[in-house]
């Protein structure tokens, strides 16, 4: 018996020893990263960008599917994300992706999807991927974010501009917002024509003739385009003789009566 007891005894000082030696086994724990950027408003789009960091210093592929309310947001793209690959594979209309036999640094990027607001509303958007390690290992991890969809601000639909002039020459008749032809007469082979639009969220954009100015008849269009992407077209009717440009002949203005 007293040997029974030295056996235990032993085996219980053991027990302790090794509870407390520190383990270096434990493997830290796997995280999936979403990350949300875009307009979140009814017609446009937003991406959400699937990081993954764990203990490993590279993997050698993973799979992964989004969830998500289908009435809500519409899936359009997955693409990779900030590694080389040859083998990605995607399905948007299954929302799953893959890759394999690659080397994808930890800390990466693995892919990019892109949805776009069908109605207001807030949608919950799942990942779910595991990722295999260069040892074989699979290493699942998830994870979730919600956004919240806006209804869409009307967009404007003015097209039209606020000011407009050319330098040399002079615009007949005189600027209005409302008249979208005019004509001048100069004798260069180039003008500058400045134009903004009324509105601020409209562009202007020009057909480039004014650069280049041939003798005769030279159509300038200058093209205004509103927020909602109606546009509407001012043209200039330039013509360019040779020599100087003529002064224009004065408007007689009549002599007051005077009584006498």
């Amino acid at each position: 018996s007293k040997g029974i007891s030295q056996l235990i005894s032993t085996i219980v000082c053991i027990s302790v020893f090794l509870l407390l030696i520190p383990f270096s086994t434990d493997r830290a724990a796997s995280t999936l990263g979403l990350s949300v950027s875009g307009n979140k408003e009814v017609g446009s789009s937003f991406t959400i960008t699937v990081g993954f960091t764990g203990d490993e210093s590279s993997y050698a592929g993973y799979n992964g599917y989004f969830s998500y309310d289908s009435s809500l947001v519409r899936l359009d793209s997955i693409t990779k994300g900030n590694y080389t690959s040859t083998n990605f594979v995607s399905a948007t209309s299954a929302g799953s992706v893959e890759d394999h036999n690659t080397t994808i640094p930890n800390g990466s990027s693995l892919c990019v999807a892109t949805f776009t607001c069908l109605v207001a509303g807030t949608v919950s958007i799942a990942a779910d991927f595991t990722m295999a390690t260069m040892s074989a290992t699979d290493v699942a991890a998830s994870a979730s974010t919600s956004v919240a969809i806006s209804a869409a601000v009307p967009k404007s639909s003015d097209a039209t501009l606020k000011s407009l002039t050319i330098s040399p020459g002079t615009l007949s008749p005189a600027f209005s917002s409302g008249t979208q032809n005019y004509t001048a007469t100069v004798s260069t082979s180039k003008i500058t024509v400045s134009a903004a639009a009324n509105s601020s969220k409209a562009k202007v954009s020009l057909n480039g003739v004014q650069n280049s100015l041939v003798e005769g008849t030279n159509t300038v269009k200058i093209t205004v385009k509103a927020e909602d992407g109606s546009t509407k077209v001012y043209v200039i009717t330039v013509t360019r003789i040779s020599g100087p440009t003529p002064t224009p002949t004065p408007t007689p203005i009549p002599l007051p009566l005077i009584n006498y």
